[in-house]
């Protein structure tokens, strides 16, 4: 089964971005607290994991 694609575009700095995705803490504050996520290769169209979880 393939899984859906989305994108989203995001006016911010590049750096503010990077720190975003590649920091397991700012990335679970910025998507979804206490969200699972990983990407496995950091490089230009490598594909995230996510592991939505239920919040209050």
């Amino acid at each position: 089964m393939a899984h859906p694609k989305s994108s989203i575009l995001i006016q911010k700095n590049v750096e503010v971005i990077w720190n975003a995705i590649t920091n397991d803490e700012s990335f679970s504050e910025w998507y979804a607290p206490g969200s699972k996520w990983s990407i496995p290769k950091l490089e230009v169209g490598s594909k995230a994991n996510f592991t939505l979880m239920p919040n209050v």
